[in-house]
C-alpha cells in the first residue's frame, strides 16, 4: 500500500529489536526498553525529520493503519544519530 501522509503527519515503521539470552533463546524487546521507529513517509509540512531517520516518540499517541503508525510531527521526542 502506498501512503502519502498530510499536513505534519508521518508514517512510522517499528525497529525489532531482537536479543539473545545466554542460553540462546531468542528475547523480544523488553517492556523497559522504547521502541525505535523509522520515518518511511511524510507529509508536505514535516520540517525535523526526513525520510530514512531513526526516531523516538511519545507512546499511545497516532493511529495503526497496516503495519505503520501515523503520528503528528509534533509526538516525535527524539532523532536517533
Amino acid at each position: 500500500m502506498n501512503i502519502r501522509p498530510l499536513r505534519k503527519k508521518v508514517a512510522l515503521k517499528e525497529f525489532i529489536q531482537e536479543s539473545k539470552s545466554s542460553a540462546g533463546l531468542v528475547l523480544m524487546g523488553s517492556l523497559e526498553s522504547t521502541p525505535e521507529f523509522g520515518v518511511i513517509a511524510i507529509g508536505p509540512e514535516v520540517t525535523e525529520v526526513k525520510v530514512g531517520d531513526r526516531v523516538m516518540i511519545e507512546m499511545g499517541r497516532g493511529n495503526i493503519v497496516d503495519d505503520m503508525l501515523i503520528i503528528d510531527e509534533d509526538f516525535i521526542t527524539t532523532v536517533i544519530e
